[in-house]
Parts: structure tokens; C-alpha cells; sequence
């Protein structure tokens, strides 16, 4: 993502670079850096300043209204969103006008002057999107209807077999059952209200079932809990049961959680998050006592994260997007310098002999099957979704440990544009 100067002679833009996301302006000259995300960089007409978004959180929306001056430190302007997207400045450069989602509320259009004081400029159904504005004060707005849904099927049905799990308006899928009976997802959308919600759902299609607040990662292997957390209580990991119970709450102090994993065979949690000031990196936790312990010198690691059903190995993604393995006992990472960067994790097969892995950009996805010992990739199906309309990429996939069964989800989005008069 770029945005010209004023003038026209300098560009901002965000570029990944050796695993973190760095703002440019102009470029090859860094402001800013990030341990998560950043997005859609606009200079102010007065060219002091540029405003762009901070995701703490790979792949999750959610983040802050920032500017930086060249030269001086950057500014949060807002406390974290559950959705930060397009932005413009107002003609005078005293105001951005966010396309944001607000804890509690709907999305829409919100005006933060630089002194982080932010109002309601625009709401309507849907999800207004600020384009551009002009020096007359008209505002060119794109009228969204996002969905992300949630399907599931078989290999050897394709398409025919697929039935439309997806339950809300934002079905994200987050892991399967080693059988392929049930998915877990959580819903972060409008359609959720006030809060995220996880929940629970058989592949038959049978109603889905909401189990707690928040987000969610891994089903144990036994189909008896759920991990779940909360990007405002980031410090937190939940285990949720699927039937009767209680939770059970993990308070990790000043830890960062970003995902987590089971360690079959043991109390321990793999988990990948951060220490104040530190990178992203593998842990070990332990559950009975407490205590949480570095696994090996892998560091600037993606939130994926996902556990052999033996408890020895575990698949991982760099920052960069490169997949690796990793050794639980040890440490040792390994790359697998056959796959493409970018291959996104979809599950292990029953024997820990093999890993399926997915590429996400484009349709159709294209499924892998992974031999972890020499890392020959065999091809393994395609996926495609059986609504087209509106989608560009496939976002999660899961199988079953046979590589038969598979879910997916993927963000289906159209828009109309709109050219909006007499907002202030």
C-alpha cells in the first residue's frame, strides 16, 4: 500500500521487509516499524503528516488510528478497534475520516482530530468506507457488504459435496476435529454485536453452538475444549469446554498471546506470543504450574501455530511467510525451502508423518500434502468455493488427519460507490 505526497515528489508506503512491516516515506528511508501489521498510509494535504493503521495482530483487523511526523516518534490516536480500515484526510488536515469498527458499536465513518478526539461523521446498514475526499468537501464512500463464510466437503465430492456452515456474517473458520465431524469458528463481525463469540459447529450442517466470548484457535485432541482469547485481554488464555464444565482461565501477566496450540500427550500449551519489548516466538507453557519457557531461538514467527497429533513437532510460520518445522524437545527449526512462501498451515496427518499446507492467494486453492522427514510436497486436491461471486482468495483451511474431509473459509465482499455531499 502507497499514497503520494502532496507534491507529488514522495511516496509513503508499506513494505515487508525480512519479516516486519516497515512505513517508508520517502522510500527507503523507515519511520516506522511494526511487530504486527500496518495499512493504508494517506499523506494530509498540508504534507506534514502521515496517517496509517497499526494491527497489533497478524491477520485480524483490529488495530489503531496512528500519524507520524517526519522525524518525531508516531502517535496512536485512538485506543484499539475492532476494525481499522480506509482512510482520508479532511481537506484542512485537522481531521482523518476512518472506516472503523468501535467496540460496542457498528462500523463507520469517524472523524479523530490529532489530538486523538474522534466522533461519528457517518453510519448506515452495512460498512461505509471512506475512499477520498475533495477540496469541496465531497466524499466518495464504498458502500460494502462483506461476508466471510464458512464450508465444508469432501475430497472426493469437490464442489457437489460442499455444505454452507457459515452462520453469522463473518464464519472464520479455526480448526477441525482429526475425524472432520465439527468445526470451530468465531464470528467478529457486525453480525456479532458487542463482542466476538466462539462457537461450535457439526459438519452435517446441524445449528452451531456458542460457547464463549472472544476468539478462538485449537480444538483438543480429544473434542473436549476449545482454546479461546481476547485481543483486549491479550494476556489470557481460556480453555473452553464443548459440553458441560467450567473454563478454565490462564492469567500470563505481561505476555502477549497470539495463538495457541495443544501439546498431546501433556499439560503443556505451545504458544506463540511476546514478552514486553520482545519478538514473537514460540513457548512451552505449563499449565499445572505456571510457568512458560522459550522453545529454541526461532523468533519474528507468525500467530500459526499447529502441533503433530505424537506432540514432538510442530509446524510454524516465519514472519516472512516461509512455513518451517519445528522440534518441541529441542528447538531446531527447519525450513522447507521446497514450498512457496506464503503456504498457509491446514493440518497434520493421524501418523505426524506429513503436514497438509494451502496456498491462499488466488482461486482455486491448491492443497498439499507435506513429507515432514524429506519435504516433498505431493499435490493433493484444489479447492474451489461454491459461491464465486465476490471472492478472490480462500483465507482458512482445514482437514481431517485421513485428508479427506476439508473446511474453508473465504471473504466474499461487493461494494457500491457512492460520491456523499454535506457530511462535516
Amino acid at each position: 500500500m502507497a499514497d503520494w505526497s502532496p507534491d507529488g515528489r514522495s511516496l509513503a508506503a508499506i513494505r515487508l521487509v525480512d519479516g516486519r512491516f516497515q512505513l517508508e516515506a520517502p522510500l527507503g528511508r523507515v519511520v516506522h516499524t511494526a511487530a504486527g501489521w500496518l495499512s493504508y498510509p494517506r499523506w494530509s494535504p498540508d504534507g506534514s503528516s502521515i496517517a496509517f493503521n497499526e494491527h497489533p495482530h497478524l491477520g485480524n483487523n483490529a488495530g489503531h488510528v496512528c500519524i507520524v511526523r517526519l522525524g518525531e516518534p508516531y502517535q496512536r490516536l485512538t485506543p484499539q478497534l475492532e476494525m481499522a480500515s480506509r482512510m482520508s484526510w479532511r481537506p484542512d488536515s485537522r481531521e482523518i475520516w476512518s472506516a472503523s469498527q468501535v467496540y460496542g458499536t457498528g462500523a463507520g465513518v469517524y472523524g479523530i482530530t490529532l489530538d486523538g478526539v474522534w466522533r461519528c461523521v457517518y453510519s448506515a446498514p452495512g460498512w461505509p468506507m471512506v475512499t477520498d475526499i475533495s477540496k469541496s468537501g465531497g466524499v466518495l464512500l464504498a458502500m460494502g457488504r462483506p461476508r466471510m463464510r464458512l464450508e465444508a466437503g469432501t475430497r472426493s465430492g469437490g464442489v457437489a459435496s460442499a455444505v454452507d456452515l457459515s452462520w453469522l456474517d463473518w464464519t472464520l473458520l479455526r480448526d477441525m476435529s482429526p475425524d472432520g465431524s465439527v468445526v470451530v469458528f468465531d464470528e467478529t463481525g457486525l453480525g456479532a454485536g458487542s463482542g466476538p463469540g466462539v462457537y461450535l459447529r457439526s459438519t452435517d450442517g446441524a445449528p452451531a453452538m456458542r460457547l464463549a466470548d472472544g476468539i478462538c484457535s485449537h480444538l483438543s485432541p480429544d473434542g473436549r475444549w476449545v482454546l479461546a482469547g481476547n485481543h483486549r485481554e491479550a494476556q489470557l488464555i481460556r480453555m473452553v469446554p464443548t459440553g458441560a464444565g467450567e473454563v478454565r482461565t490462564f492469567d500470563l501477566g505481561d505476555f502477549s498471546v497470539s495463538n495457541a496450540d495443544w501439546i498431546p500427550g501433556t499439560e503443556d500449551l505451545l504458544v506463540i506470543g511476546t514478552e514486553p519489548g520482545g519478538a514473537r516466538r514460540p513457548w512451552r507453557y505449563d499449565t499445572a504450574s505456571g510457568n512458560r519457557t522459550p522453545i529454541g531461538e526461532a523468533t519474528d514467527v507468525a500467530a500459526n501455530a499447529a502441533t503433530s497429533p505424537d506432540g514432538r513437532l510442530a509446524i510454524i510460520r516465519s514472519a516472512s511467510g516461509r512455513v518451517q518445522l519445528l522440534d518441541l524437545a529441542g528447538g531446531a527449526v527447519r525450513d522447507f525451502d521446497e514450498l512457496e512462501v506464503g503456504i498457509r498451515i491446514a493440518g497434520w496427518t493421524a501418523d505426524s508423518k506429513s503436514v497438509f499446507v494451502f496456498s491462499g492467494g488466488g482461486i482455486p486453492s491448491r492443497v498439499f500434502r507435506v513429507d515432514v522427514g524429506s519435504g516433498a510436497a505431493e499435490p493433493w486436491m484444489e479447492l474451489w468455493p461454491a459461491h464465486r461471486s465476490g471472492v478472490d482468495s480462500i483465507n482458512s483451511v482445514k482437514l481431517s488427519a485421513d485428508g479427506e474431509r476439508y473446511a474453508c473459509s473465504y471473504p466474499m465482499i461487493d461494494s457500491t460507490l457512492y460520491h456523499a455531499q454535506g457530511l462535516s
